[in-house]
């Protein structure tokens, strides 16, 4: 059996591995208290065989940081009016043609408009799928762009598309969405609505950062 002044040891050391997570005020009393403990037990013999320091002011907590509008940028983000001033400057002339407009952006995501101008209709009277595509792998490009916070040489992987319904009326929206980025490749979903506000076109992208 242990002795009663093995106990009081025990006893006084658990009592200090808890002063830690104690309020300063009310852990120095209950180690006064302790070590007392411990001068009954051992008598002439007794030593202080821990001492602690002050413990610290705890940490004021910090007020959370205002969260951000949807329109707002990210830190470092591009802003509509700075990827708008971009386009000319990178793309192809018929891309510019295109006549793509950010219009809304946030984290991850990117929205575009289109007119669906002559140019684009085919014989039948819609969109052709290859405006679509090219919609669809500017508009990534774009995010991109924004979530860099610059222009960055990078390259299509793949990308694959998905036609739904057909495209007419005189505008159309894109909508870019960031799935996952790495170091080195990037994963998007664009998806392209018709006028009425319908899905007529989803593309899956992968682009790798060069």
């Amino acid at each position: 059996m242990p002795s009663n002044a093995a106990l009081a040891l025990g006893k006084s050391l658990f009592i200090r591995c808890l002063l830690l997570a104690v309020d300063p005020r009310v852990s120095e009393l209950v180690q006064n208290w302790s070590s007392n403990l411990l001068r009954k037990a051992l008598g002439k013999r007794y030593v202080e065989l821990i001492k602690h320091p002050p413990l610290p002011p705890r940490a004021a907590i910090p007020p959370p940081s205002p969260r951000r509008k949807p329109d707002d940028p990210a830190p470092d983000a591009l802003s509509l009016d700075a990827l708008r001033a971009q386009i000319p400057k990178i793309f192809a002339p018929w891309i510019v043609a295109l006549g793509l407009e950010p219009v809304h952006a946030e984290d991850g995501l990117l929205r575009l408009t289109m007119p669906v101008a002559p140019e684009l209709v085919h014989v039948g009277g819609v969109m052709c799928g290859q405006a679509s595509m090219a919609a669809a792998d500017t508009a990534m490009v774009l995010l991109m762009m924004r979530e860099l916070g610059e222009f960055r040489p990078m390259t299509t992987v793949q990308l694959q598309s998905t036609f739904i319904r057909p495209v007419s009326g005189a505008r159309c929206t894109i909508e870019a969405r960031l799935l996952r980025r790495g170091r080195n490749l990037a994963f998007g979903q664009i998806d392209l609505l018709d006028e009425q506000g319908r899905l007529a076109v989803q593309s899956t992208t992968t682009y790798a950062l060069l």
